[in-house]
């Protein structure tokens, strides 16, 4: 049978294939692309008539890819990432002295919203051609680490030191150490005995030496030629701080 145009998937229906597979349902992945559920479901109906294969099985619990929709996703992944790299280079052919293009980036929730909004804005002010584009990953599992593995990211925020270790062929480069302490409400007997091993302070907080986790940008080796991979030094304070 011959192809005609009207035959391809566009980019915006291998977006919607990539946010179901990764969310596992046809909501979640209109919440994640600004999305009606319906625009979502007639949008994979739509790549699956083109493509002549059930690409994922609905259920009650929502949807997940068939063998054939496995394949249509990881091909999916590879053309948006070669088409960001297509806009990336262009526009750094026409600009080679600036660092241009889209900047994937996959940070905890608690590090999008207390550490990236300073550090985005030092990195727009330095390098005003990038798009940042922020992925929330939960703290559980692999987290950043293995968004940056898979190629859903370029860097990774993260904490290191964890149960799960970091991926071969990543690279972590410390960014700062982030302290704990223990609050108390004074006078608690248990607790202030805790307390005094630390060094209490007036209103019953720990004071002195505490323990504290490393924050770090994750990136990866196979990929060292981004333009961005020096994005570490925009970060320069803790979340909250």
């Amino acid at each position: 049978m011959a192809r005609t145009i009207d035959s391809d998937l566009a980019p915006h229906e291998l977006r919607v294939l990539v946010a179901v597979a990764d969310t596992g349902g046809s909501s979640a992945a209109a919440d994640t692309l600004g999305l009606t559920q319906s625009a979502v479901s007639h949008s994979v109906r739509g790549s699956e008539r083109k493509v002549g294969a059930v690409l994922f099985d609905r259920g009650r619990t929502g949807a997940r890819a068939t063998p054939a929709g496995d394949k249509a996703v990881a091909h999916a992944r590879r053309i948006l990432r070669l088409l960001d790299v297509l806009a990336s280079e262009a526009r750094g052919a026409a600009r080679p002295d600036a660092a241009v293009g889209p900047l994937r980036i996959a940070a905890f929730r608690s590090a999008a919203l207390h550490l990236l909004p300073p550090v985005l804005r030092r990195l727009r002010s330095r390098h005003p051609g990038i798009e940042p584009r922020v992925r929330i990953v939960r703290e559980v599992g692999r987290g950043t680490s293995g968004e940056v593995a898979d190629g859903k990211a370029d860097i990774g925020i993260s904490t290191l030191g964890g149960s799960v270790p970091l991926p071969p062929d990543l690279i972590a480069n410390e960014l700062f150490e982030e302290p704990y302490a223990l609050v108390h409400a004074a006078g608690h007997a248990t607790l202030s005995a805790v307390g005094r091993l630390g060094g209490e302070t007036a209103g019953g907080g720990i004071a002195g030496p505490g323990p504290s986790r490393p924050w770090a940008l994750i990136r990866s080796s196979k990929r060292p030629g981004h333009p961005l991979v020096g994005v570490d030094g925009c970060v320069s304070a803790p979340p909250g701080g």
